[in-house]
């Protein structure tokens, strides 16, 4: 290998100190060289600098390095290829190589090219800052050094420290500055014993049924009852849940019913019958899954039809309150309803048991 390398010189001190470096030659640094070589003629450039790098790690020399250098500058790699052949032209020196000039002269024609990149650190005990997994040397520190251009994850970490990263990309021709900030000390967690094991509190959990909303819109509904006249109610009303309010409904509720007593007046017998027409403004609220709890006011008007001998109409205005708890079966409500009538002659209780049926 050697003296493919050498410029043979026609004095016979020449050939002979070229006759002993050949034979001096390493066996494997002079194979590799030669996989490099025919890995260039094939264009595996990667798999060239490889052998390349090996040889030149067992035997340093001159030819070695200047095709290290070539391959590396294929492979866009300038800071690398720049340092081997600044190697290159000093080992040439060592040597009397001539070929230190086209080693130099190949190191000039990067350095327009090379990126530089400059670590800023703030310096904390124990800091250890590395690029891809490898330390950065202290003496790197802030100092502009050239690099090959590509991405790259810097870290620092310190014991006791929290750790720090960042991810920089570097270009050809770049300076770029880069800040490590110092690290934050980690909190120190103290262990504390744990206190005595107590026994627990048996407690007692209250299992609520679920309260399912009023969703219906319309009901229809027949009522049955009496009140505290004597007087036989009966009839049949509409319900309209109108608005959602606070988890119930306010809900529409007009009714029309008759009510009737048979008596006796001034030695006359007397059927006194009496339609009533009203509506109630109530508020329902779901206790739970089966129990509505309703309550509100309402008015209406009595129309009065009495048998004496003359037969004589009258209308009567009212105002109420209405309470009644009702028993929730899917669309089918049971409800007990009191209600307290004001009338021209008094309060009246009226106590009615209903069915209503929402149709939607």
């Amino acid at each position: 290998m050697l003296s493919a390398r050498l410029v043979a010189r026609p004095t016979l001190t020449i050939a002979f100190l070229f006759a002993a470096q050949a034979a001096n030659a390493n066996p494997a640094a002079e194979k590799l060289f030669q996989d490099g070589r025919a890995a260039l003629l094939n264009k595996e450039v990667d798999k060239a600098c490889d052998a390349f790098r090996a040889s030149e790690e067992l035997e340093p020399r001159v030819g070695t390095m200047l095709n290290l250098g070539d391959c590396e500058e294929q492979r866009k790699r300038v800071a690398s290829a720049w340092n081997v052949f600044i190697d290159a032209k000093d080992l040439a020196a060592k040597v009397h190589d001539e070929r230190g000039a086209t080693a130099a002269r190949r190191a000039k024609a990067l350095e327009a090219r090379l990126p530089y990149v400059t670590l800023a650190v703030k310096r904390v005990p124990g800091l250890v800052v590395k690029r891809d997994g490898a330390d950065v040397a202290i003496a790197e520190w802030d100092h502009e050094i050239p690099i090959d251009p590509r991405a790259y994850e810097l870290t620092a970490s310190a014991p006791g420290y929290a750790p720090w990263s960042t991810r920089i990309d570097v270009v050809e021709g770049q300076h770029l500055h880069v800040d490590v900030p110092e690290l934050v000390k980690e909190e120190v967690v103290v262990d504390h014993p744990l206190p005595p094991i107590e026994k627990p509190v048996e407690k007692i959990v209250v299992v609520q049924a679920p309260t399912r909303p009023l969703t219906e819109h319309i009901g229809i509904g027949v009522l049955i009852g009496g009140s505290d006249q004597g007087r036989g109610v009966y009839g049949a009303r509409l319900v309209f849940n109108a608005a959602p309010l606070a988890g119930g409904v306010v809900r529409v509720v007009p009714e029309f019913t008759h009510a009737s007593r048979v008596g006796t007046d001034a030695g006359q017998d007397q059927d006194v019958r009496t339609s009533q027409l009203g509506a109630t403004l109530e508020y329902a609220y779901p206790l739970n899954e089966r129990l509505i709890a309703a309550a509100g006011v309402g008015a209406g008007a009595d129309f009065d039809h009495d048998s004496y001998a003359t037969p004589m109409d009258s209308t009567n205005g009212w105002e109420s309150i209405r309470l009644s708890p009702t028993l929730r079966l899917d669309r089918l409500n049971i409800g007990l309803h009191y209600q307290l009538v004001h009338k021209s002659e008094g309060f009246v209780s009226t106590f009615e048991a209903g069915i209503d049926f929402f149709v939607w």
